[in-house]
């Protein structure tokens, strides 16, 4: 009796070692493909004409720590503003290009597709896990809590002041992490302004 015990309690600990050892190579695979995924991901503002800008800023700043000559210092300073207004242009467009699709979809009543874009927005399209808290700082994880939340974010949105609805870009600005100078906030809030249907979409969100 005692050695068929023992042997069920065997094929019992090799199957829980199976288990665990599936949910590591599982967690595993899931870590490489976000990595991947995150290296692959491509900025969409960055176009030729931006990465030969960078690319030449690159150059006089080599040349620069190598000479430490002013002439070279002005020459990488000069160009490193040149790089931050071409990029900021670009991610402009880029911003503006964005809103303008997601206004159009839900034009279409492409509601689905809107949604998933506004969250890639307010997630910043960074791959890290999004946490969500309640008003009171506290974790929530709940599916209807977590929707919840986003109707009281909206809601808080339509319930601003029209000068203040625009906050929403500052999430967006915040998200759109690079070294380069980002668009101000007044541009953001401008190219939204432009979006005559933006607060329609706002309150479909939140019905």
């Amino acid at each position: 009796m005692k050695e068929i015990a023992a042997e069920r309690k065997q094929r019992k600990t090799k199957k829980t070692e199976i288990k665990y050892n599936m949910k590591d190579l599982k967690n595993a695979a899931t870590e490489r493909q976000l990595t991947k995924q995150k290296g692959n991901r491509k900025k969409e503002w960055l176009d030729e004409e931006c990465k030969t800008e960078i690319e030449k800023r690159k150059r006089l700043r080599i040349r620069l720590l190598e000479s430490q000559k002013e002439i070279d210092k002005i020459k990488f300073q000069e160009q490193r503003k040149k790089v931050k207004r071409l990029c900021r242009q670009r991610k402009r467009r880029a911003m503006e290009r964005k809103l303008r699709a997601m206004e159009d979809k839900y034009k279409r009543k492409e509601i689905r597709n809107f949604y998933k874009d506004a969250k890639e927005i307010r997630k910043g399209h960074n791959g890290r896990t999004v946490h969500y808290k309640n008003k009171e700082g506290h974790l929530i994880y709940e599916e209807n809590e977590v929707a919840d939340r986003w109707r009281e974010y909206f809601e808080e949105l339509l319930n601003e002041p029209a000068t203040e609805i625009n906050s929403y870009s500052q999430s967006v600005k915040t998200n759109l992490q690079d070294e380069e100078e980002e668009p101000t906030r007044d541009e953001i809030n401008n190219i939204i302004n432009k979006l005559q249907t933006f607060r329609t979409i706002i309150k479909a969100l939140v019905k």
